[in-house]
């Protein structure tokens, strides 16, 4: 079971290094210790949410609310932690201080693990209705309790989407390829795989489960296909040196919607992969009228006055 401080660790060297080689290798290496499920809960963290973007589930904890858990684990009152932050500008280094210097030590201390430091952070994007700030702030100031000085900088960090890493999807793919085959020469199978469902996270479980999978990986409903967007030129003759002869049409701009459909179920998604589903009742129910039980399209959705029609 990976621990949190190893993870926090591996974190900070990341935090302090430049060159996108060195980035790789290290998370290349904690992603050595990882099984499965932890590789999936580690590049989700990574990327600073629990869940995929067109899931819509989000941390979401707003500054005065991590101002709050940082007061009520380290028995500072939340004067004085604003009043850091505003010296520091970082409340993850204001946590990692006062962490270092606690005015109040907790009863319940637990070594942290990636696992429980995973599933706290997907409750407190779970939670909502009554009191759910208060359950948040709570969720957060537990796990603050338990962790070390390095731990609750990242800790901190992650709800608020302030991670600072500088590791995008590409760095993600190419440690996954390293720590398999100490190269990079599987990053294409595992780019065609996430461009087939958009969520890296799964793609790496998949991929410790068994590699062999990837090269299999076919489109999965409900999990969008990542769009293929337009490359820009200059002018025309650019465009025909480029593609030869061609058509050309008049565009309408709109929304590209990509839709899913299994039996009576449906969901949209944006050409940014949100989840729309909710804002086309119209698109909804023609699709559910569609004789196909299984389904997946694209198109551009126009907005269209049916009065000027009459």
């Amino acid at each position: 079971m990976l621990l949190f401080r190893e993870v926090a660790e591996a974190i900070e060297k990341i935090e302090t290094t430049s060159g996108r080689l060195d980035m790789t290798g290290l998370l290349a290496g904690i992603f050595a210790k990882c099984t499965p499920a932890e590789v999936e809960q580690l590049i989700l963290l990574a990327q600073g949410v629990v869940a995929p973007p067109f899931a819509g589930i989000e941390i979401g904890m707003g500054e005065r609310f991590v101002i709050r858990a940082i007061a009520s684990s380290t028995g500072y009152d939340e004067k004085k932690v604003s009043a850091a932050y505003k010296e520091k500008g970082d409340l993850g280094l204001v946590a990692q201080e006062l962490l270092g210097k606690k005015k109040q030590s907790s009863l319940v201390k637990t070594e942290l693990t990636l696992k429980k430091v995973f599933e706290a952070f997907s409750r407190i994007a779970s939670t909502a209705g009554a009191g759910s700030q208060e359950l948040k702030i709570k969720l957060l100031a537990e796990l603050l309790n338990s962790a070390t000085e390095s731990e609750g900088k990242y800790l901190v960090r992650m709800p608020i989407g302030k991670l600072r890493l500088g590791i995008g999807e590409p760095t993600i793919i190419d440690a996954l390829s390293v720590c398999r085959s100490g190269t990079k020469e599987l990053r294409e199978p595992l780019e065609r795989a996430f461009s087939l469902c958009s969520d890296l996270g799964y793609i790496g479980r998949i991929f410790f489960e068994s590699p062999e999978k990837i090269d299999k990986f076919k489109i999965t409903l409900f999990k969008p296909v990542r769009p293929a967007l337009a490359e820009r030129l200059g002018s025309a003759a650019e465009i025909i040196e480029k593609i030869g002869p061609c058509g050309a049409d008049a565009k309408y701009d709109g929304l590209r919607l990509q839709v899913h459909k299994k039996g009576n179920k449906v969901e949209i998604f944006s050409r940014k992969l949100e989840r729309i589903t909710n804002m086309f009742p119209e698109i909804v129910g023609a699709t559910q009228a569609l004789k196909q039980d299984e389904l997946i399209f694209e198109g551009e959705a126009l907005a269209h006055d049916m009065q000027k029609d009459r």
